[in-house]
C-alpha cells in the first residue's frame, strides 16, 4: 500500500506539472503577401513567410540553453503524427527515468487522440493541416537541455498556394530557427560574430523512396544556394556548389566596403539531418543485405537523371553534419484508426516495429543534443529573434520561381559550362610546354586571355539561345569565375616552365664562359702574348664575362615578367648538376679568373731576352772574343812597353789597393747574404752572382730577395773602398 501511495503521488505531481506547462502551439511564421506582409493566409501564388508577433515574443522569452528540433517534408506524409509520437516517446523515457524503470504511466496518459489530444493537430483529409511553422511552447528536458519542437507546413501541397520558391523559403526558414548557417548570413557580413545553432531537421517521406525524393532534397539545398547568390548580386566570388556547407553561406565579406573581412571560423558545424521514411518494409533491405546507410548511399549515388551525381553526393554530405536514413515501419495496420476515425490510440497499440523504430529515432536525435550557441556560449531566444529579423529584413524580396523548364535550362547551362571548361582545358594544355622560339610572357598571357574570352562568348551565346539574360545567368558567372582561376593556373604553370628554361639558358651561358676561360688557361703561350700587364688582362676577362651574361639575360628577358628575375636565374643557374663540389657558376668563373691572373704573372719579363742573348754570346764565343782582345792588347803592349809596364805596375798596385779589398769584401757579404738572408744551405750556395740575377728576372718572388743581395753587395763594396781610403789616409 505504501508503494502504491508513492506511485500515485508521483503520478499526480507529474500530471500537475505537465498540465501547468501544457499549451497550444504558437505560430512562429505565417504566410504573408510580398507587399503588405500581413498575417493572412493566401489563396493565390507567391506567398512569403514572416515571423509573427506572438512568435517573436515567445522566442524573446527563452533563456540561454535551449535546443530546437524541427521537422519538414512533403504534405500528408505524417509529419505532425511523427512529431507527436516523438514527443510521447520523450515523455515515456522521462517517465521511466523518474520511476527508475518501474511501472508505465496509466493508460490515459499514453493515449493519443489524433484529432485533439496532441500538441500538433493532425489532418484527416488530403490537404495540408499545418500552415507555416508552429512551435510547441512546452519544453522537454532532454539531457538537461530545454528542448522545443517545431512542426512545419508540408511541401508540394494541393492547395495551389505554394510555389517552388515558397517551398524553398519554407525549408530555409525551418532550418534557420535551428541552425547557425542560415540565420547568420547577413550578420556575418557586418559583424565579427561566429555562432553555431543546433539543427535536428527530420526530412520526412513515405516509402517507397525513389529518385524524385532524392532530387527534392537536392533541389531544396540547391535552390537555397541560389537564393543566397541573389542576395549579393554584385559579388561573383561564390563558393562552388560542392564546397563545405559552412562556406556556402559565407558570401565574401569583401563584397562591400563596410563589410567585415574576417572569415567565418572553421568551428561552424553543419546541421544533422535524420531522413525518416515511413511505411518502410525492412524485409527488402534484409533480402538485399543492405543497411539503411548503404541504401541511402545507393539512392543518392544512383541518380540516373543527373550526370553530375557525384558532385551532388559531396554537396549533400557536406550540407549536413550527419546524414542518415531512419526506416519507420507502418504504425498501424488499421487505416481507419490511423486516419483518426476510431478515437484515441494507446501507446501499446502501435506496432512493435514502429515503436522500436521510434525509439531508435529518439536515440539518434538525442545522442548529440546541445543548446544553441553563439561564440561557444548558449544563445538566448532574444538573440535568435534578432538574427531572424535581420534575415527577414535583408533577404531577397523576390525569390525567382523555378519551374520545370527553368530547372531543365539551368541543368543544360551547367552541363554546357562543364563542357566548355573541359574544352578550355584541352585547348590551353596544347600551349604547354611552349615553343621557346615563338613564345613570350606577354604573348602567352594574351593567348590564354583570348581563349578564356572566346569561351565566355560561346557560353553567352548559349545562354541567350535558351531565352536567358547572360548578365543574370549563374552558370555563366560560375564559368567566368572558373576561367579566371584556371587562367591563373595556366599562367603559373607557364611561369614555372619559364623559370626552368631560363635556368637552362643560364647554364649554357655559364658553360660558355667557363669553356673560354678554361681554354685561355690551357694555352699559356697565348696568355703571355695577349697582354703584357696583368691588370689589363683582368679588365679583359671582366668585359668578356659581363658581355656573355648580358647576352644570356637578353635572350631570357622575354620569357619572364621582370628583368631582375631573368638576371638572377641566369647568374645563379646551376652549371653542372653532377659536379660533386656543388660550386656555383660565380665561384667557378671567379676561380678560373684567379688562376689565369696568377699564371700571367709568371710570364717572362721583356728584358729577359736581352739577358739571354748576352749570356749566349759570352758563353759560346768567349774564346774568339778572348783571342781578339789578346791580339789588340799585345799590339798595344808591344808599342808602349815601357808605359804599359809602368801602368801595369800602377794598375796592379791600384788593384791590390783599391779593387781586391772591395771585391773580397763584397763577395763575402754576398755569401753571407745567401746564407742568412736567403737561408740557403751549403749545397745551394751560389759562388757567382749571375745565377741570382737570372732567377730574379724569372721569378717575381726571388727578385726582391736577389735585389736585396745585389744592393748589399754594391753598398758593401762602396763601404770597403771608403774604408780602404780612410785606412791609407792614416798611413800617409
Amino acid at each position: 500500500m505504501h508503494r502504491k501511495a508513492l506511485l500515485f503521488l508521483a503520478l499526480l505531481l507529474f500530471l500537475l506539472s505537465h498540465t501547468c506547462q501544457a499549451g497550444d502551439p504558437i505560430l512562429l511564421f505565417s504566410r504573408t503577401t510580398p507587399k503588405s506582409r500581413q498575417n493572412v493566409t493566401l489563396t493565390n501564388h507567391n506567398p512569403r513567410l514572416k515571423l509573427t508577433t506572438e512568435g517573436d515574443q515567445f522566442l524573446r522569452s527563452l533563456a540561454p540553453g535551449f535546443a530546437i528540433i524541427s521537422i519538414i517534408g512533403p504534405t500528408r506524409t505524417g509529419k505532425s503524427l511523427l512529431m507527436n509520437n516523438l514527443l510521447r516517446a520523450f515523455r515515456e523515457a522521462e517517465w521511466q527515468n523518474s520511476t527508475d524503470g518501474g511501472a508505465h504511466p496509466p493508460s490515459g496518459m499514453m493515449e493519443i487522440d489524433i484529432a485533439k489530444d496532441v500538441p500538433f493537430p493532425v489532418g484527416k483529409g488530403v490537404t495540408s493541416k499545418t500552415h507555416g511553422l508552429w512551435i510547441w511552447p512546452t519544453p522537454l528536458d532532454v539531457n538537461g537541455v530545454a528542448t522545443y519542437f517545431v512542426d512545419s507546413e508540408g511541401l508540394h501541397g494541393v492547395e495551389s498556394v505554394q510555389t517552388q520558391s515558397y517551398e524553398v523559403e519554407l525549408f530555409v526558414t525551418a532550418c534557420m530557427i535551428s541552425s547557425d548557417m542560415y540565420v547568420c548570413l547577413k550578420v556575418c557580413l557586418r559583424t565579427t560574430w561566429s555562432h553555431r545553432l543546433l539543427l535536428y531537421s527530420l526530412y520526412n517521406t513515405w516509402y517507397p523512396v525513389d529518385a524524385d525524393d532524392v532530387k527534392n532534397l537536392k533541389s531544396l539545398a540547391g535552390n537555397y544556394f541560389i537564393i543566397i547568390s541573389f542576395d549579393e548580386p554584385s559579388h561573383t566570388d561564390h563558393k562552388p556548389l560542392a564546397s563545405a556547407f559552412s562556406r556556402l553561406f559565407m558570401i565574401d565579406a569583401a563584397a562591400t566596403a563596410s563589410s567585415n573581412t574576417d572569415p567565418i571560423p572553421d568551428n561552424l558545424s553543419p546541421p544533422n539531418l535524420h531522413w525518416t521514411v515511413q511505411n518502410f518494409n525492412k524485409h527488402n533491405l534484409i533480402a538485399q543485405k543492405w543497411t539503411a546507410a548503404e541504401f541511402l548511399d545507393q539512392l543518392i549515388r544512383k541518380d540516373t537523371m543527373m550526370e553530375d551525381a557525384n558532385v551532388d553526393v559531396r554537396f549533400l554530405k557536406r550540407q549536413f553534419r550527419t546524414l542518415e536514413m531512419v526506416p519507420m515501419a507502418r504504425p498501424l495496420d488499421d487505416d481507419a484508426a490511423l486516419a483518426g476515425l476510431k478515437g484515441a490510440i494507446r501507446w501499446d497499440e502501435w506496432k512493435g516495429d514502429y515503436a522500436a523504430d521510434l525509439s531508435l529515432l529518439l536515440a539518434n536525435v538525442t545522442a548529440e543534443l546541445r543548446p544553441k550557441q553563439l561564440k561557444s556560449n548558449p544563445i538566448s531566444g532574444a538573440v535568435l529573434a534578432d538574427l531572424l529579423k535581420s534575415w527577414s529584413d535583408t533577404a531577397p524580396i523576390e525569390i525567382p520561381e523555378r519551374t520545370n523548364w527553368d530547372h531543365a535550362v539551368n541543368m543544360k547551362m551547367e552541363h554546357e559550362g562543364t563542357r566548355l571548361l573541359a574544352l578550355f582545358d584541352r585547348q590551353a594544355s596544347h600551349f604547354l610546354p611552349p615553343d621557346p622560339k615563338n613564345v613570350s610572357y606577354r604573348q602567352f598571357g594574351k593567348t590564354i586571355d583570348d581563349l578564356a574570352n572566346a569561351t565566355v562568348e560561346v557560353m553567352r551565346n548559349s545562354v541567350s539561345s535558351v531565352g536567358q539574360e547572360p548578365d543574370g545567368s549563374s552558370a555563366l558567372a560560375l564559368l567566368e569565375k572558373e576561367l579566371v582561376r584556371k587562367s591563373a593556373q595556366y599562367v603559373r604553370r607557364y611561369h614555372e616552365w619559364a623559370r626552368s628554361h631560363v635556368e637552362w639558358l643560364g647554364d649554357s651561358v655559364n658553360a660558355d664562359i667557363v669553356t673560354e676561360l678554361g681554354a685561355l688557361l690551357d694555352r699559356p703561350e697565348e696568355l703571355c702574348k695577349k697582354r703584357r700587364f696583368t691588370s689589363f688582362l683582368e679588365a679583359d676577362i671582366d668585359v668578356l664575362v659581363a658581355r656573355r651574361i648580358e647576352e644570356g639575360v637578353g635572350a631570357a628577358r622575354k620569357f619572364l615578367p621582370t628583368l631582375e628575375e631573368s638576371r638572377q636565374l641566369v647568374v645563379k643557374g646551376t652549371y653542372s648538376p653532377d659536379d660533386p663540389t656543388d660550386a656555383s657558376p660565380v665561384d667557378i668563373i671567379h676561380g678560373l679568373k684567379r688562376q689565369i691572373l696568377l699564371k700571367h704573372k709568371q710570364c717572362p719579363s721583356p728584358l729577359t731576352p736581352i739577358f739571354h742573348a748576352l749570356h749566349h754570346i759570352l758563353v759560346n764565343y768567349y774564346p774568339v772574343i778572348g783571342v781578339l782582345a789578346g791580339i789588340l792588347l799585345l799590339r798595344s803592349a808591344y808599342t808602349n812597353r815601357a808605359t804599359l809596364l809602368r801602368a801595369a805596375d800602377q794598375a796592379m798596385h791600384a788593384i791590390i789597393s783599391y779593387v781586391v779589398p772591395p771585391v773580397l769584401g763584397s763577395y763575402g757579404i754576398y755569401l753571407l747574404t745567401q746564407k742568412f738572408i736567403l737561408e740557403r744551405s751549403d749545397k745551394e750556395l751560389q759562388f757567382l752572382p749571375w745565377k741570382d740575377l737570372e732567377l730574379a728576372v724569372e721569378a717575381v718572388g726571388e727578385v726582391v730577395r736577389g735585389s736585396a743581395a745585389v744592393l748589399l753587395t754594391v753598398f758593401g763594396a762602396i763601404g770597403v773602398v771608403w774604408v780602404v781610403g780612410w785606412w791609407r789616409s792614416l798611413w800617409r
